[in-house]
């Protein structure tokens, strides 16, 4: 079987952490990869716009296209399985990229034979916005980041991280809420990749808790930082799976995140789950958290593996060609 795929995004990336993660273990299961070119070509508008037309312009070949980064090529000829991660620039995106975002769906949902959302939730939202195409969704969770397995690594008490910059991931609120709790935890909070605002919030906390920003950090640096934390933490609720969340629980630490349907769905009962609010009632809530049991949280990352993500998306490619 012979398959082209996407090119190949930055590392570190949910994107790229799926693909590095996927391909290698559909080739492990006989499938021939055609890897297109990257259409990530670096930041700024006029290289997005190459990258963008980098992706239209690209051919795919073989049997099928497993089309996992926006946009769809314009020429496809074969059957197609598309990855629809969430359907969030709904929300987060101003009126252009939102228009884009908007039509590249259009045109995925259209000709994908099988389309692919990598929860309930997600499925769920991306059937809302196309209900005529819901028929074509099938739900393929993704493995356990870039960790891969449950690993045992020694904790820094107190630590707590905070990862990425984008404004749905909320952690401007979780850097307020954590400032203003009256208590010695946590004793140390990593941003890894924040937002200049963060670095603001910090700048006006005069010393209240220790906070490192880092950034620029290879897979093997995040790994290290992520794995010594004894919490991570994100307040996110526009998200398709989540990477994050199951990485950093493979990695043996607490995960605090919202309470909300895809938090319940991926990981309930193996984190700390806070209902949503202001940033007072969450810093309110974060003062009391308890910790949940080794057993739980190791219960909710063995139902995730890389390998049976893999067979399913190959079930799928299959299905597509018949």
């Amino acid at each position: 079987m012979n398959v082209s795929v996407s090119g190949l995004v930055r590392d570190g990336s949910g994107i790229g952490v799926l693909q590095r993660m996927l391909y290698p273990r559909l080739t492990d299961l006989g499938v021939t990869l055609d890897v297109l070119p990257t259409r990530d070509l670096g930041s700024g508008s006029l290289v997005r716009m190459r990258g963008v037309l980098t992706g239209l312009t690209s051919e795919p070949t073989g049997d099928a296209f497993l089309s996992l980064v926006s946009p769809v090529p314009a020429r496809i000829a074969r059957p197609m399985v598309a990855f629809v991660h969430d359907v969030r620039w709904r929300r987060t995106r101003r009126t252009i990229p939102r228009a884009y975002r908007h039509l590249d769906f259009a045109r995925t949902m259209r000709q994908a034979t099988h389309i692919v959302a990598l929860s309930r939730t997600a499925a769920s939202e991306i059937a809302d916005l196309a209900p005529r195409y819901a028929h074509k969704i099938r739900i393929i969770y993704c493995g356990l980041g870039q960790v891969g397995r449950a690993v045992e690594i020694a904790k820094a008490p107190g630590k707590l991280v905070l990862i990425g910059s984008g404004p749905h991931k909320r952690n401007e609120q979780a850097l307020e809420a954590l400032m203003a709790i009256d208590t010695s935890w946590p004793a140390d909070v990593v941003g890894i990749n924040l937002s200049g605002a963060c670095r603001r919030i910090a700048a006006r906390a005069h010393g209240a808790r220790s906070i490192t920003f880092k950034a620029g950090l290879s897979q093997k640096e995040f790994m290290a930082e992520l794995g010594s934390a004894e919490y991570y933490m994100s307040l996110g609720v526009d998200e398709g799976f989540g990477l994050p969340y199951v990485e950093a629980l493979a990695l043996g630490c607490q995960v605090i995140a919202i309470d909300q349907p895809l938090t319940r769905e991926l990981i309930e009962g193996g984190a700390i789950l806070l209902a949503n609010g202001t940033t007072a009632e969450i810093s309110e809530q974060l003062g009391s958290v308890e910790p949940i049991a080794a057993e739980d949280r190791l219960r909710i990352v063995h139902r995730y593996s890389w390998e049976a993500a893999a067979r399913e998306v190959k079930s799928c490619i299959c299905e597509a060609i018949g």
